[in-house]
């Protein structure tokens, strides 16, 4: 009720999406993404920092991943995963800021047996790699995608 949500996504297409759903759901929303002016993207932004104002952001990844403060939302949900978990740690970085002073619930959504299933363990096992690179693992150096980790990707692996 009191919350505010960030909804990141890296496809305007599912913004789209999530709008008309929330719409006909009864939500407002404000969307955010690198198509809109610096005078709209403003706007929205502080639209959604008012108190009273709309709860649910929804923001392109890219667009709204970096360089913002968006410590009135307490929760967080990723739409869609990006390969790179440390992008969408950045993007979750925006709610968890100084100034923040509730806790911050994140969602990751995937689905059961698709590739977001295994870009999450992709994603795991790269951060472990991370964690050894900067000597907080067993210190193996962290390599190149392999062949097998992209069949295991896209559900080729046997």
């Amino acid at each position: 009720p009191e919350d505010k949500v960030i909804a990141y996504s890296q496809w305007t297409s599912m913004i789209d999406l999530m709008q008309i759903l929330l719409r006909k759901s009864g939500f407002e929303s404000l969307r955010y993404d690198g198509q809109m002016k610096r005078e709209e993207r403003e706007e929205t932004l502080s639209r959604f920092k008012k108190q009273g104002g709309p709860k649910i952001l929804l923001i392109s990844l890219k667009c709204g991943g970096v360089g913002l403060n968006l410590t009135e939302a307490n929760r967080v949900v990723c739409m869609d995963l990006a390969w790179n978990a440390a992008t969408e740690n950045q993007a979750i970085d925006r709610a968890h800021r100084m100034g923040q002073v509730k806790p911050v619930a994140v969602k990751r959504l995937a689905i059961k047996d698709t590739i977001e299933e295994r870009i999450l363990k992709l994603q795991a096992d790269k951060q472990n790699l991370s964690d050894a690179a900067l000597g907080e693992g067993n210190g193996t150096k962290m390599p190149r995608m392999n062949v097998a980790q992209l069949k295991m990707l896209f559900g080729l692996a046997k």
